[in-house]
């Protein structure tokens, strides 16, 4: 997997590009699987089967914006995906 870019806002977002052999994700939506923190959501992308994008969503103007610690959030996966 290769971070093929990155938010230009400093937010922390990556997309990804999938290279070699892979096992391709079933799932419903594109997002599987959400971290929700305090003033921030992590959002996984799953497209076409691949993992395709990490969001990061703040809640707040801080800047410089940090990444959230993994400590910090709490994740939740929508029922029905999978």
């Amino acid at each position: 997997m290769v971070v093929t870019r990155e938010c230009e806002c400093g937010c922390g977002t990556v997309n990804f590009t999938v290279e070699g052999p892979v096992t391709y994700a079933i799932c419903r939506e594109p997002i599987p699987v959400e971290a929700r923190g305090h003033g921030v959501d992590v959002l996984l992308f799953v497209r076409k089967g691949l993992l395709s994008s990490l969001e990061i969503v703040y809640h707040s103007t801080e800047r410089p914006l940090p990444y959230p610690k993994p400590n910090d959030l709490k994740v939740w996966v929508p029922q029905g995906n999978g």
